[in-house]
């Protein structure tokens, strides 16, 4: 999967946990996926697409790993995946 189609899906869960519609079917898979997707040390990998766009001082890879592992705990935490 191409990380294009894996940005949609993030965006689409995002959307799906603001509207509290986590538990429809069709966002299983996607549930899985991100699951999946938990480095050994307990975070996600990611990176910004607009990061050869953007000033070094907006933030470093390590800082985009923190967002993208907060994004990722709290749509799996409302989802009733993660327990923190």
């Amino acid at each position: 999967m191409d990380s294009s189609c894996s940005r949609e899906k993030k965006n689409t869960l995002r959307t799906l946990a603001e509207f509290d519609a986590l538990d429809h079917p069709g966002a299983q898979a996607a549930l899985d996926r991100l699951a999946g997707q938990r480095g050994k040390n307990g975070r996600w990998r990611g990176s910004s697409p607009y990061r050869s766009r953007t000033w070094a001082a907006l933030g470093d890879a390590e800082e985009t790993q923190r967002w993208v592992t907060l994004q990722a705990a709290h749509i799996l935490k409302q989802a009733g995946r993660l327990e923190m």
